[in-house]
């Protein structure tokens, strides 16, 4: 109860209500348009920001459980906690019925919008935690809570917008550092829970904290925290508990075993000393510039994730910091070199906040010891490492504001120099973070406003009966989110359509864009628009006899789309997209219609004899390795090429006489499994005699995936060779897999783009090297 005493005592004093009204003006000062109507604004009418905006209405409106989510990946769905949407967010909306979806928007957009608001009281309450005065540590906290790299996260990242979050777990550590007791403690695991299941990213920077918070703590046995009782009774309370029970609603909701254990992105999505501590963007960066005259505009290797400025007051701060403990050091006071505050708790939090930043760069992997990255377990799961920046920037910031004014504070001018100077430079610089957004955010979708399909968009849906059909496949499709094998959108419009005709209608897409998703579940549903050599797999799990709703933007659409769309029939026209039918039957027949047709081709083809193929050139050049003379299982034949997939495999070494495009392809095996489809593919033709400009191309094999075999995959993808005589060079890497891992490639073929092989092979017909199954 006097910790309930206490949080009242803060809530009715000066400071806090000063925090309150300045941090509500800024809120109405930078978004107050967007407060007006917060349940049909959408922060971004498109990306991951539509997407969830997508997850949460249909969550609403059409799902019958609260854990997993029918609208995507059908007809598998997946569990709400694997969508990018906000579990709790979404769930407190649909006990209201179907009819409070626009209360899920509503929720996610005030939730965002009164994030900083939160954040400057729990800030504040740092502040005072520590004794600073009031009107300096209000202000400070309110302009602290604005400059938050969190502040971004409005344009797509709704679940990590929170800021109040991590400011109100380091003042709970605070308090429980001063004073222990079970009401803290259940707090501070209300907290842990609470941002656990909005994005697991907090977890990580709670464990991190509060893990050396416990460690140090428990190590120097400071005010009991060494007796293991006492520890293993708290810890239980502020971490083991809210873990356990978030892991159970996880697998309360999820039955999928095969997800990805190492998301792509480790080594790109990170952030760099520019990134936190130069002032892209900024009024006064040419002065900066002037002085760091080697720093450039953020390029590729710095990504929105590593974008994370600290702040002119925190940048003060740590030189000031620095200074005063390189100060102890030369006059060898040790001790207190560590001790970059007076409150333990804080130089914890200190200490721990720079392993983050330095974590943050990609440090020690980036630079030579990319290897290390497969023995990180569990830890790769956090990708977007730039977002460990974030721990840093409010600890930097909450002890700049600390100590310049513990230092100064004995000197009059000074003193008020402090309290005049930093809040203005920290409200300076949120000013230039928020200035401008408002318009950026406020976007509404008129479809989703259409209840009455007044629009031209909308005008097919009048009398549409969505009862007549299971489902949505959109055409161009797309499907990613595994890590693996996936399958990106031809035109990004076709998703943001999807979602509006899937919102509109209560179907389910058979389309992904989401993250983590099954493996087997994706290789299932991209084999529908890959070389249908064999039965589909994903026929089996439909148990729907109802046909699927086609939307469809025909000159997107590739060659086994444009297969798709034959069998179907048009029903509806809108400017933006057309809209089929397709009998299930249809769909599941395509590989045997395909084999027969294709064998007919065969048969009427006039063909020329090339060794064990059949050609449609009487003289064409080609490529064919068989492998059966290497040391790795066969996909077809007696062997194939087996090697270490970390090393830079050269798989092509040769000239080429003939110039043209050509289309290269090879069979992988551990198509199916985890990180393999990830190898790296370069190619490179070139004149040794440097006069013909040389064709370079670099991408993955798991893009480029034709058709599926087994736990086979077929890899095609085209080269251009510019001149006759030029050097083709194509090597192969995965550095993703640990070293030593071996993999397999089978029967390579490099053939003109014009020109096709083939031969039979009993029922099986070989065509560009796929062989297509006849009936058994």
């Amino acid at each position: 109860m006097k910790f309930i005493h206490t949080l009242k005592r803060i809530a009715s004093e000066k400071g806090f209500l000063l925090t309150l009204g300045i941090s509500l003006l800024l809120l109405f000062f930078f978004y107050g348009k967007l407060l007006r109507h917060p349940a049909s604004t959408y922060f971004s009418a498109g990306g991951d920001g539509l997407q969830i905006y997508y997850e949460t209405i249909y969550h609403v409106k059409y799902d019958h459980a609260y854990w997993s989510q029918s609208s995507i990946n059908y007809p598998y769905g997946e569990s709400i906690f694997f969508t990018g949407a906000m579990p709790f967010v979404n769930n407190v909306a649909k006990i209201f019925g179907t009819g409070a979806a626009p209360l899920g928007v509503a929720l996610i957009n005030l939730l965002m919008l009164f994030s900083p608001v939160l954040g400057a009281l729990f800030l504040y309450a740092i502040f005072r935690h520590l004794r600073l005065p009031w009107y300096y540590g209000a202000l400070s906290a309110t302009a602290i809570a604005f400059l938050s790299p969190q502040v971004m996260r409005m344009a797509g990242h709704y679940s990590l917008t929170w800021i109040f979050l991590i400011p109100a777990f380091i003042y709970m550590l605070l308090r429980f550092y001063d004073q222990a007791g079970a009401m803290k403690s259940v707090f501070i695991g209300f907290i842990v829970f609470l941002g656990a299941s909005t994005h697991l990213y907090f977890l990580a920077f709670f464990a991190t904290i509060g893990g050396a918070y416990w460690l140090v703590l428990f190590l120097s046995r400071d005010r009991g925290f060494g007796r293991i009782k006492f520890a293993a009774k708290h810890l239980a309370i502020q971490f083991i508990a809210p873990v356990l029970l978030l892991q159970s609603l996880i697998m309360m909701s999820d039955h999928v075993h095969d997800r990805t254990h190492a998301p792509w992105g480790y080594l790109v999505f990170h952030s760099r000393l520019d990134g936190v501590f130069y002032p892209y963007g900024k009024p006064y960066e040419p002065i900066f510039h002037s002085i760091f005259k080697n720093v450039n505009p953020p390029d590729d290797q710095l990504t929105f994730e590593g974008m994370s400025y600290v702040g002119l007051v925190a940048m003060g701060g740590l030189l000031l910091l620095f200074s005063v403990q390189l100060y102890r050091l030369f006059r060898k006071r040790f001790r207190l070199v560590l001790q970059v505050t007076d409150n333990k708790a804080l130089n914890i939090f200190f200490w721990v906040s720079l392993v983050l930043l330095y974590f943050s760069f990609g440090k020690p992997f980036i630079g030579g010891h990319e290897n290390w990255l497969t023995y990180l377990g569990p830890v790769r799961q956090f990708r977007a490492i730039g977002r460990f920046t974030w721990a840093f920037f409010y600890i930097a910031n909450i002890i700049a504001v600390y100590r310049i004014f513990r230092v100064l504070q004995h000197k009059k001018i000074l003193r008020i120099l402090v309290l005049v100077l930093v809040p203005s430079l920290l409200f300076y610089d949120a000013y230039y973070l928020n200035a401008g957004k408002e318009k950026e955010y406020d976007n509404h979708i008129a479809e989703l406003e259409d209840e009455s399909d007044k629009l031209p968009a909308d005008q097919w849906m009048k009398g549409f009966n969505a009862a007549q059909f299971q489902a949505i496949l959109p055409l161009p499709y797309f499907h990613q989110g595994s890590e693996n094998i996936a399958r990106v959108p031809a035109d990004a419009d076709i998703v943001r359509q999807s979602y509006i005709v899937s919102l509109k209608t209560g179907l389910p897409l058979m389309g992904v864009n989401s993250a983590r998703v099954s493996l087997s579940q994706t290789v299932n549903l991209i084999s529908l628009v890959m070389d249908p050599n064999k039965p589909f797999d994903v026929m089996k799990d439909i148990h729907d006899k109802r046909p699927l709703l086609l939307l469809v933007k025909k000159e997107m659409l590739d060659e086994n789309e444009k297969r798709i769309l034959a069998l179907a029939k048009q029903i509806a026209t809108s400017a933006q997209y057309e809209i089929y039918s397709l009998a299930l039957n249809d769909l599941a027949n395509i590989p045997e219609t395909y084999h027969d047709w294709l064998g007919g081709e065969v048969d009427a083809m006039k063909k020329y004899s090339q060794g064990k193929f059949f050609s449609s050139d009487s003289t064409p050049f080609f490529i064919y390795r068989n492998y059966d003379n290497g040391n790795g299982r066969a996909f077809r034949g007696k062997a194939s090429h087996k090697f270490v997939t970390t090393e830079f495999e050269r798989v092509i070494d040769t000239v080429i006489p003939v110039p043209g495009t050509y289309l290269c392809s090879f069979w992988m095996d551990h198509i199916r499994d985890d990180i393999y489809p990830r190898v790296t593919m370069e190619t490179f033709v070139y004149d040794t005699s440097k006069k013909v400009q040389p064709f370079y191309s670099i991408s993955d094999a798991l893009r480029n995936v034709q058709a599926i075999d087994g736990n086979w995959g077929l890899i095609e993808f085209p080269i251009t060779v510019p001149a006759a005589g030029m050097h083709l060079q194509f090597t192969v890497w995965n550095k993703d897999l640990k070293p030593g891992t071996e993999l397999c490639i089978d029967e390579l073929l490099l053939r003109p783009g014009g020109t096709n092989l083939f031969f039979r092979d009993g029922n099986d017909i070989f065509w560009n090297n796929c062989y297509y199954h006849g009936a058994k």
